[in-house]
C-alpha cells in the first residue's frame, strides 16, 4: 500500500480513524472497544457489545477502505492520490476522459493453480456518458464492455443485430438500494399512516413499469431479499409481507384513507429531487413525472422541487426537506444491519428516512435485537418482522427497480461485474480473474 507494505498499524489507524470521523464509523464502529496490534500482521479487535456483521462491514466495499496514516495527514491526498491493495495501480487520472491501470506484480492474490494474478496487463476506464458514443465504440471493439445500465431495451436489440455474438448480462438496476417516496415524518400530513399508505395505493406499479420502463422493471424490497430467505423478491401481487395491501392499485382505497385521515379534497406537498432525465435507474424523471400524475387523481398535488446534487444530498442527510422526498434507500452499508439499524433504528446516525425517537418503539427494538443475534435463523426472523413493519406502515412507499442490460464483447472471458456482486446470494469477479481469448484486439495501455 502506498509503496510499502501493509501492516496491522495501518489495519488500526483507519478502524480508530473511521470510529471518530467518518458518519458510518460512529454508527457501525460503535461496538468496538479498543483495537491492538501485537505483531505487524495480527489486529485483535475487542467489542463492548455482539456485533455479527462487524466483519461484513469490514469488507464492504465503500465504507470501510484502507489509507496509510501519511497519505491522510498530507493535504488532499486521499482525494487525488489511488492508494490500495489491490491488483492494479493507477498510473494516470485524467477527469472526465479516463482512468489507466496497470498489473501490480506483487499483488498477493494468485489463483488456484499457483498463477499470478491479475491476468490482464492493466485497464483502461473511458468517461462515456453519452449511450451513442459507448454503443459505436462497442460495435467497433474500442471497447470491451458497456457500462451498467445505460443500454435501453432497444439500443440493447440493435447492438445484437450488429454484434450477435456478444454476451449478455441482465441483472437489477439496484440491489437493495429501493427507489421510493420517502417522507419527514415529524411533519404534517406524513406522521399519519393513513396518508403514506394512501399514496401507495394510488400508484399503479406494472402500468408504470409498461410505459415508463417497456415492462423491464420488478418489484423490491429494502432489505434484499436474500436476506429474508428469497432468491428474487416476490411480485407486489404475491406480497407475503404485512401491507400488501398497500401495494396493490386502489383509487377509492386511497382516496377513503386520506379522507379517514382528515384530507378529502387532498392537500399540496412538494416532491424533492434531482429528477435525472436518463432512466438508467427508476430515480429519474419519467418515473417521477408517472407517480406525480398519480398523486393527482387522489387529490394531492406534488409540485416538482429541482434540487442539485449537493443541495438533495444537504436535505436528505440532514432530513430537512419539506414535503415528499425522491429518491433511492441505500444503506449506511451492504449488511444485514446496515439496511436495518442503520436506516431505521431511531439512535442511528444513518436513519434518514426511517422514524425517530419515541415514533415506533416496536422497530426501534427489532432493529436492536437483530444487531445482537447470532443465530441466522432466528435473525432471518426479525428481518422478515422488520419488513413486516416497515411496510405496514409505508415508511416508505416503495416502487421498485428497472432491469439493466449489460453487454460483453465475445473475447472477454469470466468477466462477471456487476452493481449486485457486493451483496448476499450474489457473486461477481473481480478484474483480476478477467481475461481475454487469443482473438482479442492487440491494444497498448
Amino acid at each position: 500500500m502506498n509503496g510499502r507494505k501493509f501492516t496491522s498499524a495501518d489495519a488500526k489507524f483507519m478502524l480508530d480513524t473511521l470510529q471518530k470521523e467518518s458518519v458510518h464509523g460512529k454508527n457501525y464502529l460503535a461496538p468496538i472497544e479498543s483495537v491492538q496490534t501485537p505483531d505487524d500482521t495480527t489486529v485483535v479487535i475487542k467489542l463492548r457489545e455482539l456485533m455479527p456483521d462487524l466483519p461484513i462491514y469490514l469488507l464492504s466495499p465503500g465504507w470501510a477502505r484502507a489509507f496509510p496514516k501519511e497519505c491522510y495527514e498530507e493535504k488532499d491526498c486521499l482525494t487525488n492520490k489511488g492508494i490500495g491493495t489491490g491488483p492494479f495501480v493507477l498510473k494516470e487520472f485524467n477527469p472526465g476522459t479516463s482512468f489507466k491501470f496497470e498489473r501490480f506484480d506483487k499483488y498477493f492474490r494468485k489463483d488456484r493453480f499457483g498463477q499470478q494474478m491479475p491476468y490482464l496487463d492493466g485497464v483502461v476506464v473511458l468517461d462515456m456518458p453519452d449511450p451513442a458514443t459507448q454503443i459505436a465504440a462497442f460495435r467497433t471493439g474500442q471497447i470491451d464492455n458497456s457500462s451498467q445500465g445505460i443500454i435501453t431495451s432497444a439500443q440493447f436489440k440493435a447492438v445484437l443485430e450488429t454484434n450477435p455474438k456478444s454476451q449478455v448480462v441482465l441483472f437489477p438496476g439496484t440491489c437493495g438500494g429501493d427507489t421510493a417516496l420517502f417522507f419527514n415524518m415529524e411533519q404534517k400530513p406524513f406522521d399519519d399512516a393513513r396518508v403514506r399508505q394512501a399514496l401507495s395505493m394510488a400508484i399503479n406499479r406494472e402500468d408504470m413499469y409498461m410505459t415508463v420502463f417497456q415492462g423491464l422493471a420488478i418489484s423490491d424490497v429494502f432489505l434484499p431479499e436474500t436476506y429474508l430467505g428469497y432468491d428474487m423478491a416476490p411480485a407486489w401481487g404475491d406480497w407475503p409481507w404485512k401491507g400488501k395491501e398497500y401495494l396493490q392499485y386502489n383509487l377509492e382505497g386511497a382516496k377513503k384513507l386520506l379522507s379517514d385521515a382528515g384530507y378529502p379534497n387532498g392537500f399540496k406537498t412538494k416532491l424533492n429531487g434531482t429528477f435525472p432525465a436518463t432512466c438508467n435507474l427508476m430515480n429519474c424523471r419519467p418515473a417521477w413525472e408517472y407517480v406525480q400524475a398519480a398523486l393527482k387523481k387522489v387529490g394531492v398535488e406534488a409540485e416538482f422541487n429541482v434540487m442539485q446534487g449537493p443541495e438533495y444530498n444537504t436535505a436528505r442527510l440532514g432530513r430537512t426537506w419539506e414535503g415528499i422526498l425522491a429518491g433511492i434507500s441505500f444503506p449506511g452499508n451492504f449488511t444485514g444491519d446496515g439496511y436495518t439499524y442503520g436506516n431505521l433504528n431511531s439512535k442511528s446516525s444513518l436513519n434518514i428516512w426511517g422514524p425517530r425517537a419515541g415514533q415506533d418503539a416496536q422497530l426501534d427494538d427489532l432493529t436492536l435485537k437483530q444487531r445482537q443475534t447470532t443465530n441466522v435463523e432466528d435473525r432471518r426472523k426479525l428481518w422478515n418482522q422488520i419488513v413486516d413493519r416497515v411496510s405496514e406502515q409505508q415508511y416508505q412507499v416503495q416502487l421498485g427497480i428497472p432491469l439493466h442490460f449489460r453487454v460483453y464483447q465475445p473475447w472477454v472471458k469470466n468477466m462477471g461485474d456487476h452493481n449486485c456482486g457486493w451483496r448476499t446470494g450474489w457473486s461477481a469477479h473481480g478484474a483480476e480473474e478477467d481475461w481475454f481469448s487469443d482473438d482479442a484486439p492487440k491494444r497498448k495501455l
